[in-house]
């Protein structure tokens, strides 16, 4: 129970010390979520709506993330637009295997 307490804190804290970057976070999450479920279920149930929403979710954490950055100014380490960047690369690159694989089958 005291490991949930924890974990709760944690997120609450998280989101109120940086509110965007907890929404970012938790797109992403639910964008790999839905691919996760989409990976292993593809072949049996094609669920376009979850993958259409999936990558929304990773394309707009993604480019929140780059604006609210490119706003920030240069104090801060350039490493977060990178990851923006890459996420969404990799997402549309998932999202492109996802179909080779569907039409090999």
């Amino acid at each position: 129970m005291e490991l949930w307490r924890l974990w709760w804190q944690t997120i609450v804290l998280s989101s109120q010390h940086n509110p965007p970057r907890f929404i970012e976070a938790l797109m992403l999450s639910l964008a790999i979520a839905f691919l996760l479920v989409l990976l292993f279920t593809w072949r049996t149930s094609h669920q376009w709506p979850y993958l259409v929403l999936s990558l929304s979710y990773g394309i707009g954490a993604s480019v929140s993330i780059l604006i609210r950055e490119a706003y920030s100014g240069p104090s801060r380490p350039r490493f977060t637009p990178v990851m923006g960047v890459i996420s969404v690369s990799l997402l549309i690159l998932i999202w492109g295997l996802m179909l080779v694989v569907q039409d090999a089958f």
